[in-house]
């Protein structure tokens, strides 16, 4: 059963991605694009209505207030939520494959073959390589921590 919090959600997903899919029985919703920027490999993002219904009813007035004052708080909770979903698949390098999970927390990553973290440093960007562990990308090539 689809709730009321995850309609709306998925419509927000749906203006990012046109043809985002969800599959009810499995709970994953495939992320294709963002914007017009196409993956080389969905997104995959696991999520149940009940998780997006806890999330949203999860938003104080006092967080509403600071972000969007002008509405109502469960529309604030979807729109922080769509925010979390889109800084999650615009900075962990999706072109690599990578699976998502919304809780009654956020949006978390549960891993993929390489996950790229949002930490830059000087000498370049750490990934997180599943076999080999920390990894630095600089511009010189690639460094094991």
């Amino acid at each position: 059963m689809t709730s009321q919090h995850f309609h709306a959600f998925m419509q927000m997903v749906r203006t990012a991605d046109p043809e985002a899919e969800y599959e009810e029985g499995s709970g994953v919703l495939k992320i294709h694009s963002w914007h017009s920027g196409a993956f080389g490999k969905p997104v995959l993002v696991d999520v149940t209505p009940a998780a997006v219904d806890r999330f949203v009813d999860s938003m104080d007035s006092d967080s509403r207030d600071a972000l969007w004052p002008d509405v109502d708080l469960a529309t604030a909770g979807r729109r922080l939520l769509s925010v979390n979903l889109e800084e999650m698949v615009m900075t962990r390098g999706v072109d690599q494959g990578l699976r998502l999970k919304i809780t009654e927390s956020g949006v978390d990553s549960t891993g993929s073959e390489q996950e790229v973290s949002t930490d830059v440093t000087p000498g370049g960007a750490w990934f997180v390589d599943s076999k080999n562990g920390p990894v630095q990308i600089s511009r010189e090539g690639t460094d094991e921590a």
